[in-house]
């Protein structure tokens, strides 16, 4: 039998896939948070049920589901995520016959998983086009790490939201057309379908792919009609299949399920764009400061890969446009601008141009890492819906406009969790000047910490539990020291092969 023998580059990939998936795995929260995830999951039941795609779904749920004339529901949300869910429901469904716990309990506990998968497997890409552009081994290994513990990747992918898997459909599909080769481009087409299948949105990027393809002439300044072709596939067959679904569905091949929604798109996008790069509450730049200075990057960036960086600058902008005129830009009650998470990687990846010895760079880079990593811990530790809640729904109007954004809320929790270990929060500690005190102690989620481990303890009584995290300590240790050995070894050899860095 003959034996795969493992590059240098997909050793340390296996190496940063596990440190940063079992970190994630263990900042999980063992249930579904999301009521747009219910829906598809209710997709996914019915697709194994009943071999079909409408859903049960009551009066009160508006919004949620399109209804179609012969009174049959549908959920508006794209079809690639129930379908991922499929496998899934298919082993709760089994493993509920063996143990005494029920279906929905089991199936909500392996989802708030899924998106582990996805995020590691993003920053294991990054690596990879930072490598690609020939970018040392330790700076991309930073890259990937800072991109996993230092941006809202760490939160989403801990998160039933669906941007994390977008995230790492599209950070694939930009990964495999820059390699610039036939295979690389098929598979390139093949994620911006899986990309378009989970959020229909996303076929903005494809125009964007097509004049990469385009204008990234053969050697002989022809444009290679079988790239072209290969890359058309899986959008050819997405416009057909996503027709085909949404007739037998809607009953019409042009309804996508949001109805009048679809069609909300406004040309206050100027306004908004302000407010989802420095806004308190939705500022990308505010909960993930490491971009602001990483975004510099893109001038060394456009020296050195011109046509890479235009494919980048495109990306983000698109994305940054399109959500900015979108009538719910903020995205409900989310943590940050949850719709430019996908291109996340994009913000993030030009700090590798600015790498240097010099002790200002490190000072600069460290100055923007501590909050960055701060706020990121912040958002898994606790339930962000924790303090929407209280802000929303349990303070008067006049007290809500006194009470501080998102973040500050959310550190104010934090502080709280750890020291009084209660959920009886005086309005005082949010520095608003009253004597009223919130109590969310009813809600089973909002006790305690958001990890899968407390909320375990809780249920079953078992505060022992809660010490499952340290049996791995050691395994993070481990992958570590070896990641951090992989990446120095032979670091000579490499400084000569880099000399642009």
């Amino acid at each position: 039998m003959r034996m795969i023998r493992l590059t240098k580059n997909g050793y340390i990939s296996i190496l940063l896939f596990l440190l940063i998936g079992l970190t994630y795995s263990l900042t999980a929260k063992g249930h579904v948070e999301v009521s747009d995830t219910s829906f598809s999951i209710r997709t996914a039941k019915a697709i194994v049920e009943n071999g079909s795609l409408n859903i049960q779904a009551s009066d009160t749920e508006k919004g949620y589901f399109y209804e179609t004339a012969n009174g049959k529901r549908y959920s508006k949300y794209g079809t690639g995520l129930a379908f991922l869910f499929v496998p899934y429901v298919v082993i709760s469904k089994f493993l509920s016959l063996f143990i005494n716990i029920p279906e929905d309990l089991i199936l909500g506990f392996f989802l708030s998983f899924y998106n582990v998968l996805f995020g590691a497997g993003t920053c294991v890409v990054i690596f990879f086009i930072t490598r690609h552009l020939d970018v040392p081994k330790v700076v991309s290994v930073s890259i990937s790490l800072i991109l996993a513990f230092a941006t809202m990747c760490w939160r989403y992918s801990v998160w039933d939201f669906s941007e994390a898997t977008q995230m790492f459909f599209l950070t694939f599909a930009v990964y495999s057309i820059i390699k610039n080769t036939y295979k690389s481009i098929f598979f390139s087409s093949l994620a911006l379908f899986c990309l378009c299948m989970i959020k229909i949105i996303n076929i903005i990027f494809i125009p964007i792919f097509s004049f990469y393809i385009l204008f990234n002439k053969s050697r002989d300044n022809k444009v290679d009609f079988k790239k072209i072709a290969l890359f058309s596939i899986f959008p050819l067959f997405f416009s057909i299949l996503i027709l085909y679904l949404n007739f037998i569905r809607f009953g019409n091949p042009l309804e996508t399920g949001y109805g009048r929604e679809a069609s909300r798109f406004y040309l206050t996008g100027p306004i908004h764009i302000g407010s989802l790069l420095f806004s308190m509450n939705k500022g990308i730049f505010i909960y993930n400061p490491i971009l602001f200075f990483a975004i510099f990057g893109y001038i060394k960036f456009f020296k050195i890969y011109r046509k890479e960086t235009i494919l980048f600058l495109w990306v983000i902008l698109i994305n940054l446009l399109i959500f900015a005129t979108w009538h719910s830009w903020e995205g409900g009650w989310s943590w940050g601008p949850r719709f430019l998470v996908p291109t996340l990687p994009f913000w993030l990846m030009p700090l590798c141009f600015l790498f240097s010895k010099k002790k200002l760079f490190a000072i600069v880079l460290i100055f923007f890492i501590i909050p960055s990593f701060l706020i990121q811990t912040a958002s898994v530790i606790i339930k962000t819906k924790e303090y929407h809640y209280i802000r929303y729904n349990l303070v008067d109007e006049n007290i809500k406009r006194k009470m501080p954004p998102d973040i500050l809320g959310s550190l104010v929790l934090l502080k709280h969790k750890m020291l009084r270990k209660n959920n009886l929060y005086n309005l005082q500690e949010f520095n608003v000047n009253s004597n009223q005190q919130i109590d969310t102690n009813k809600f089973k989620s909002f006790r305690g910490f958001n990890l899968w481990y407390c909320h375990l303890a809780r249920i079953y009584n078992r505060p022992a539990i809660k010490y499952i995290p340290l049996l791995f300590l050691p395994f993070l240790f481990i992958l570590f020291v070896k990641l951090l050995k992989a990446c120095v070894e032979k670091e000579d050899e490499e400084k000569k092969q880099n000399k642009t860095f």
